[in-house]
């Protein structure tokens, strides 16, 4: 009787503390405050260099935008894929949180990318994309 008690308990704990984790702890590395200034080189450009500019990808050899180290930022509004007025419009914005055309970077290149990241790019958009 005091083993079926003990297991009893045992899983009764781990549902809760399974339920308890999923509802009220969020990961750090999900909330990006909206109201810390963004920069494009220490934030946006490391997402590029190691999801996006890579080899057949978006490495200035093959598709556009070029999202290489020197050329992303123009790059990026040469092909209107930034949209700094309604920020949820951008083509960028789009393609990575996978609401429209192919979900970038794709499955086999890493993708997607982690929603800390995305939120984090349209939040740059949001801020108005400075090349900063």
């Amino acid at each position: 009787m005091k083993l079926y008690r003990f297991i009893l308990i045992f899983f009764s704990l781990a549902v809760l503390y399974s339920c308890e984790k999923d509802n009220y702890f969020v990961p750090k590395e999900t909330i990006v405050n909206p109201n810390v200034p963004i920069s494009f080189s220490q934030d946006i450009q490391p997402i590029f260099d190691l999801s996006c500019s890579i080899s057949g990808c978006h490495d200035g050899q093959n598709d556009d935008p070029d999202l290489t180290v020197g050329n992303a930022y123009a790059s990026l509004f040469s092909t209107g894929d930034i949209d700094t007025v309604t920020a949820e419009n951008s083509k960028l914005y789009k393609r990575v949180a996978g609401i429209s055309g192919a979900l970038m970077p794709p499955t086999a290149n890493g993708g997607p990318l982690p929603a800390n990241k995305v939120s984090l790019i349209l939040n740059w958009i949001k801020q108005g994309a400075k090349d900063n």
